[in-house]
C-alpha cells in the first residue's frame, strides 16, 4: 500500500522512524577513516561493495563523525540486483546529505541509480548533480527533471537531497525546498544500485546518511531538512 506524508520535517535525536518498515536502504557511512566497510543498518541488511578508492572518511561527516568519500574516478558504492530497487509505480523516497568537492572528470556527476551502469540510464533511474549542469533526474533513458544550479552545487557545505514520487507527482528537493517537479508514472524494475556512479559518470565529494523508503513519499511539499542523523528502527 502506498503512503504519503505532508510537510515531514527531520527527526530530533532520540526520535524513530514511524515508516521504518519501508525502509530499505540505510547507510550511515560511519566507521574508521579509511574504512571500506558499509554497513546496510535497514531490516533489508543489503550487502554493500565498495568500488575502486570508495572509502569511509572522518574529514567531513553531516552526522556521525564520518562519511562516504568518493574521488570521482572509479569509486562508488553498490548492491546487487533485488526487489527493493522495483518500485514499480507505486511511491517511493531517495535521500542522502552531499558534500560535493568538484565535478567528475566528465562533468556528469552521479549521486545514486539504478540503471544499467553503462551510462545510458537504461532500466531504472539515476540522479545527476554538476557545477555545472546543475540538477538531472533520468529515468531509463529519459530526462524528467532539472534544475539550474543555484550555487548548492559549489559551496563547499553539506546539502540535503531528496526525490519522493506520490502517485504521479514527482519532486526533488533541495534543504526542503522542491527546485523541480514533474508527472511520472514509470515502472521501476529491479536492477543494480550504485552509490556515486552511472557508467562513466562519476561523483567527486562526500555523501552521508543515505536512506531508501520504498512504497512511502515522505515529502510532498516544502520541509524542514532533518537536524539529526537518520533513525535506526
Amino acid at each position: 500500500m502506498s503512503m504519503m506524508v505532508n510537510h515531514l520535517t527531520g527527526f530530533g535525536v532520540g526520535d524513530s522512524d514511524p515508516y521504518w518498515s519501508s525502509v530499505v536502504l540505510l547507510l550511515k557511512c560511519d566507521g574508521a577513516d579509511a574504512s571500506t566497510t558499509f554497513t546496510d543498518r535497514s531490516k533489508s541488511q543489503h550487502s554493500i561493495t565498495a568500488n575502486g578508492n570508495a572509502q569511509v572518511s572522518t574529514a567531513q561527516s553531516k552526522f556521525g563523525g564520518a562519511s562516504l568519500l568518493l574521488d570521482g574516478t572509479g569509486d562508488f558504492l553498490s548492491a546487487a540486483t533485488n526487489t527493493n530497487w522495483a518500485f514499480g509505480t507505486g511511491d517511493f523516497t531517495v535521500e542522502c546529505w552531499i558534500r560535493k568537492t568538484a565535478n567528475g572528470p566528465d562533468g556528469y556527476d552521479n549521486v545514486i541509480s539504478t540503471a544499467d551502469g553503462a551510462g545510458s540510464g537504461t532500466g531504472g533511474w539515476w540522479i545527476e548533480m554538476s557545477t555545472s549542469r546543475g540538477l538531472d533526474v533520468h529515468f531509463s533513458t529519459a530526462t524528467v527533471m532539472t534544475a539550474t544550479n543555484t550555487g548548492w552545487a559549489t559551496d563547499g557545505t553539506w546539502h540535503h537531497v531528496a526525490m519522493a514520487r506520490s502517485g504521479t507527482a514527482l519532486a526533488f528537493y533541495i534543504d526542503g525546498t522542491s527546485v523541480a517537479t514533474a508527472t511520472n508514472s514509470s515502472d521501476i524494475a529491479q536492477t543494480v544500485l550504485r552509490i556515486g556512479q552511472e557508467g562513466i559518470y562519476e561523483y567527486a565529494g562526500y555523501i552521508d546518511e543515505i536512506r531508501i523508503t520504498k512504497g512511502v513519499a515522505r515529502y510532498t511539499a516544502n520541509f524542514t531538512a532533518p537536524t539529526a542523523a537518520f533513525p535506526v528502527g
